[in-house]
């Protein structure tokens, strides 16, 4: 080449450690580098950069929170944000979802979720549709910017293109395999998934993650309210280094395990004290969308000032209570404190059998089959009745098959009992409505099984048996609970209790930690299954399974005995309520001293 050719050539402009054309703009330079991660700038100042030229401060306000979830958001493949309600997470996500989409639109799918249709709308697709629309109005500057269909809940790239695009999807309604389905069945270059509520999520959906995280890149981001340490969002921000690791109010990020997405796992915690509503000059007025000092007042005082009031912690403060949202079958601290999930270490042998919930009666996603053990134990904890929940099965269904649901369901459960030496007799099945059909058919295929009826009136099995030295008195079901469905739910809470629960599976654990319970004349008694799925949105498919096989080792013997080595128990009187007063008062004085 000439001398003449070499000096028509555009001198190439340093910028960012990088050489550009200076034809190239410096937006799209950032955005080069924010997408492959390179240049001397961190990939977070870049994609600041790129949203802060996308809106004017009045249309998206950027402050310390906003930058703490920046940085996050591009460090981990795997980020929690947790905290109050009114911290902004779930408008900070949409244009960080917006900007990453943009990066690269050809070739990249956002899914953004909620529970619910209306919660979708109402929160993050809500923010993604605003934003969305403040960009087209900007076409002089950024051009096309995709195109919405919000009756869709969907912006799109091009015409013909449903993988490229940003997707709003309803988590909580439908079946299960129709909701995970809607999030695996794209599959682009680059895929960001966000579950808004993600307390909210049903277990099954984590199961599609690992799918999507066999794309070439996968984001994981998950936004919601610290509800309860046991819920599916509690349980994917806990600490590597456990709970007993952080202080909760104080530490406000940590590291947890990355799912299957590998890399770093982050945790980012937004309590409502540290707002910059509050902590900044004028924050009020500068940030009059964010939580203040006024409202937490206000709800304090809504409370009568009781600081531990549950939903004050998690909605106001922003922090996991101690004991959970709400009165529920099992709560994340009983869970712990009694050792729930842990193995069992067997002193004087065990029987096995199996459950089952067919999911019937109230049409749910899963039949499930579990797989159990239980005896008398004998250590440092005492000597008792332990019930071990083994490894579970979700019973298949072939629906073309010619051969009916029931005797399906009847051969598979049959032969996987056989496989491990259980007879007929240590099986039980909810036989609940259509499920005493079933039972018949077990009957006649297999052979005698114990048959467990939800419905009706509770049993005069006995409850709990307190021993102190001689005396020990044993109160019944009947005595103590409404009716039976409360009775086979409260039972797997007094095994529990009694150091008498191991094995319980994560989703068994998260169901029991969903259904309320409440006390009401003189009984203890257990919200309705049709009410619990109103609410959440799911089926308690796992925690029916397990209730099951409570019941199938308590008709073998196994009660919720106590009986503490060394002669002291924290049960020091066998009466219902004066071991009722105990526990409050100790939960009290916990939560004093906390």
């Amino acid at each position: 080449m000439s001398q003449a050719k070499k000096s028509a050539q555009p001198e190439l402009e340093p910028e960012f450690g990088r050489l550009w054309h200076p034809q190239i703009p410096q937006l799209q330079r950032r955005i080069i580098c924010a997408r492959n991660n390179i240049g001397n700038v961190p990939r977070w100042e870049q994609r600041k950069a790129i949203c802060q030229s996308m809106f004017t401060p009045e249309e998206h306000s950027w402050h310390y929170w906003t930058e703490r979830r920046m940085r996050s958001w591009c460090e981990s493949p795997w980020v929690v944000w947790a905290g109050a309600a009114g911290t902004g997470k779930s408008a900070d996500a949409a244009v960080m979802a917006l900007q990453y989409w943009l990066e690269q639109p050809d070739q990249t799918a956002v899914v953004v979720t909620s529970t619910t249709k209306e919660m979708l709308r109402r929160r993050i697709w809500h923010y993604i549709a605003h934003y969305h629309s403040l960009l087209t109005q900007k076409k002089d500057t950024f051009g096309y910017v995709g195109e919405l269909i919000d009756t869709g809940c969907k912006i799109r790239w091009s015409q013909g293109d449903d993988t490229n695009c940003i997707f709003g999807v309803a988590v909580g309604e439908g079946s299960v395999e129709e909701a995970v389905n809607n999030l695996v069945g794209v599959h682009p270059k680059r895929y960001m998934l966000i579950l808004d509520e993600f307390q909210g999520v049903r277990e099954a959906i984590m199961g599609g993650v690992r799918n999507m995280a066999k794309n070439p890149e996968f984001l994981f981001r998950g936004l919601g309210n610290p509800e309860d340490k046991g819920d599916i969002m509690g349980r994917y921000s806990e600490p590597k280094t456990g709970w007993d690791s952080i202080t909760l109010g104080t530490d406000s990020e940590w590291e947890v395990h990355p799912g299957p997405s590998g890399g770093k796992g982050l945790c980012e915690m937004f309590y409502a004290t540290d707002s910059p509503a509050i902590k900044e000059e004028n924050g009020v007025k500068k940030y009059p969308f964010l939580i203040n000092q006024e409202q937490i007042d206000n709800d304090l005082a809504f409370v009568r000032g009781n600081v531990n009031d549950p939903k004050y912690q998690s909605q106001t403060l922003g922090i996991w209570p101690a004991m959970g949202l709400l009165n529920v079958v099992l709560d994340s601290a009983t869970i712990s404190a009694f050792k729930c999930k842990d193995r069992s270490i067997w002193t004087h042998g065990f029987k096995e059998g199996a459950s089952l919930d067919p999911a019937f009666e109230d049409g749910g996603d899963s039949k499930i089959l579990q797989f159990l053990r239980w005896g008398w134990v004998d250590d440092s904890l005492g000597a008792r009745w332990v019930i071990e929940f083994k490894e579970w099965i979700d019973v298949p269904i072939d629906s073309n098959s010619k051969i009916p649901v029931h005797y399906q369901i009847v051969h598979y459960c049959r032969d996987k009992c056989k496989e491990r030496g259980i007879p007929s007799t240590s099986f039980a099945s909810d036989s609940s409505g259509e499920g005493g059909g079933l039972a018949a058919i077990f009957e006649q295929e297999w052979g005698p099984i114990v048959a467990v009826e939800f419905g009706g009136k509770p049993s005069e099995m006995p409850v709990k048996t307190s021993i102190q030295g001689e005396h020990e008195e044993t109160l019944l079901a009947n005595q103590v609970y409404d009716r039976r469905v409360s009775e086979l739910n409260l039972m797997v809470r007094e095994f529990a209790m009694s150091n008498g629960i191991r094995g319980l599976s994560d989703d068994a654990a998260s169901q029991f930690s969903s259904r309320k319970t409440f006390y009401k004349n003189k009984k203890y008694s257990v919200e309705s299954k049709k009410e619990m799925k109103k609410r959440i949105r799911r089926s308690p498919d796992h925690a029916d399974a397990a209730c099951v096989g409570v019941e199938l080792a308590r008709r073998d013997g196994c009660s919720p005995s106590i009986s503490v080595a060394g002669g002291g128990s924290y049960y020091d009187n066998a009466d219902w309520m004066t071991i009722v007063k105990k526990a409050d008062a100790a939960h009290e004085s916990f939560y004093s001293e906390a």
